[in-house]
């Protein structure tokens, strides 16, 4: 965890809150983390403020959803396979074999700002 390098270590009302949060579901708003750990959220909230918190907090909530990334990622392939036009460039970009770019500048009078897919290499 990437705290400021004091011997900081979380009280034991933080602790449970950090534990609720690395719960599994998908449905793990910081209302029901805090309603699992039987802390207010308002309370969670100031803590937050707190940087050594704040990167317990990071490390644990952005770990709980690492973990969940190996199965969306293949459910976006399942959908870019199916036919998915909107899964497919999404996939095509994670791959790195396309990046968007947006062509934006002067009045547009009106007409859609013009977003397309180039490969990497041929520059952006």
């Amino acid at each position: 965890m990437a705290h400021s390098g004091t011997n900081w270590r979380p009280t034991q009302r933080q602790s449970r809150l950090l534990e609720a949060a690395q719960d599994e579901g998908l449905d793990r708003s910081i209302s029901v983390v805090c309603k699992a750990a039987g802390v207010p959220r308002r309370t969670a909230y100031n803590w937050l403020k707190d940087p050594d918190f704040a990167a317990a907090w990071n490390d644990v909530w952005y770990g709980t959803i690492r973990r969940h990334l190996p199965g969306a990622i293949a459910a976006l392939v399942q959908q870019a396979q199916e036919g998915d036009v909107s899964a497919i460039k999404l996939v095509c970009e994670l791959a790195g074999v396309y990046s968007r770019r947006t062509q934006v500048g002067g009045d547009h009078g009106g007409q859609p700002v013009v977003v397309q897919f180039v490969r990497p290499e041929e520059g952006i």
